[in-house]
């Protein structure tokens, strides 16, 4: 038996992995792992029941619940951090010493950023329930919305995770060099980060996972079967007929039905795309039954396509769940009354700026025209600017203490410059002349008299 360890992991060096290798080494049948599979005394193997394998299958959905849980809390704190530093830092060119929040291209990364926070945490939020719903009908022998659940996680685990990479990095570099400080955790959180596009399932596989069951549902909607859970919106879906997008004005794009309206056709047009681009390379109905022959080379050949149909079902999930929590008790009758417009600020935020990716599909197929794309471009820096004004209050309801934020440029009083330069202070060596210099060091700080 040899035993070793596979290495230092970006970003991990605290995980300690490490491998084993049998040769010629017999293990005893009933030191075997047969909790499930059995092999008999014989040498028969038995595989696990339908109902244990679907249960097994249970414990791998939740991790990627989890994940998209975890994604949410990381990207909180790093954006708290950048948008404390944001509205602390000045610079003294042609902004006449302002702050560089107050900046259009400093508000166009960040804002966006404080949006995806919340539209993610509401999601997130959602997704734990439905789990446990799950969790409920498995323990009654109820699969039935076993499959919608691990389609949807999958979705999320895999472009909520890719969304907060790129969040990370966007936040340390409007931290400038201080971002870069290991003093700031926002320089840390990346790398640390990084796992969770691999763990639990390799995101490009997630995401074909996640396409699979729309593709199975755009089948069962054109044979009229009934559709639940994450997929029920696609029992609409018409393949020939292209609706016109009514908004012509700010005030009407501001308007949630509008919102869902726009992601529900996006995400039900990038689904069709990419079934059609399938159906050409299989030579299939889109109601027929998957050819498993030629399957592999279809599927393949569209891959691109369903993974953008993955990435559009479930944004579209995100901002269904956004809208469904600004309806709920707690904005319109609870505590949040008092704020849910700033929260439709962030919804239409989220909304607008992630659509702004298909604007060019939008058009060509006659949804959207030319006067959308100015208008929607124009509303994200106009929200950007309304979002800016109470975004240190946004931040400041995630409730993380500055121990968790450990950053100094990102704690709660704002105090950016005191704070970085005391951790400074406490971490480094002492400012007092070393008790070697007059002998080692000053002799060649003097000139020499020969020369």
């Amino acid at each position: 038996i040899k035993i070793g360890d596979v290495g230092a992991k970006l970003g991990r060096p605290g995980l300690d992995n490490g491998w084993i290798q049998f040769s010629h080494v017999r293990i005893p049948r009933e030191n075997m792992l047969m909790r499930f599979s059995q092999v008999s005394e014989n040498g028969t193997y038995t595989k696990p029941s339908n109902v244990i394998s679907q249960l097994a299958y249970s414990a791998l959905i939740q991790g990627r619940v989890m994940i998209v849980a975890s994604s949410n809390e990381i990207l909180k704190k790093a954006i708290t951090i950048a948008i404390r530093y944001g509205c602390s830092r000045r610079e003294f060119a042609n902004n006449a010493g302002g702050k560089i929040m107050d900046l259009q291209s400093h508000q166009y990364k960040l804002m966006p950023i404080l949006a995806n926070a919340y539209a993610t945490h509401f999601a997130s939020r959602q997704l734990l329930n439905y789990f446990h719903l799950v969790l409920t009908e498995l323990e009654n022998n109820d699969f039935s919305s076993l499959g919608d659940l691990h389609s949807i996680s999958s979705g999320l685990k895999a472009f909520v995770t890719w969304m907060v990479s790129d969040n990370i990095e966007v936040a340390r570099q409007t931290c400038g060099g201080h971002g870069y400080s290991a003093f700031n955790e926002i320089g840390i959180l990346g790398a640390d980060f990084l796992v969770l596009l691999s763990g639990e399932g390799d995101n490009t596989v997630m995401a074909q996972q996640c396409a699979k069951k729309l593709l199975s549902a755009l089948r069962d909607s054109m044979m009229q079967k009934k559709l639940s859970g994450s997929v029920k919106y696609l029992e609409s879906l018409k393949i020939d007929e292209i609706p016109q997008f009514s908004c012509d004005s700010a005030a009407q794009l501001r308007d949630p039905k509008q919102m869902l309206k726009l992601w529900e056709f996006l995400s039900q047009r990038s689904i069709i795309r990419a079934a059609q681009t399938f159906q050409r390379n299989s030579s299939q109905q889109l109601n027929a039954k998957v050819d498993e022959s030629n399957s592999f080379n279809a599927w393949n050949a569209s891959m691109v396509d369903f993974i953008t149909a993955a990435k559009a079902h479930s944004y579209y999930f995100i901002v269904k769940c956004f809208e469904e929590e600004l309806r709920g008790p707690f904005f319109t009758t609870g505590e949040g009354k008092s704020v849910v417009e700033a929260f439709y600020l962030l919804f239409y935020l989220f909304a607008l700026y992630h659509a702004q990716e298909q604007l060019v599909d939008l058009l060509e197929c006659g949804f959207l025209k030319p006067l959308h794309i100015r208008l929607i471009r124009d509303q994200v820096l106009q929200l950007c600017k309304e979002v800016r004004h109470f975004c240190v209050d946004l931040v400041d309801a995630f409730g993380m203490p500055d121990n968790i934020i450990n950053a100094p440029i990102g704690y709660f009083d704002g105090n950016v410059y005191e704070n970085y330069f005391q951790t400074v202070k406490n971490f480094g060596p002492s400012f007092s002349t070393p008790e070697y210099w007059d002998e080692l060091i000053k002799p060649f700080t003097v000139n020499d008299e020969r020369e």
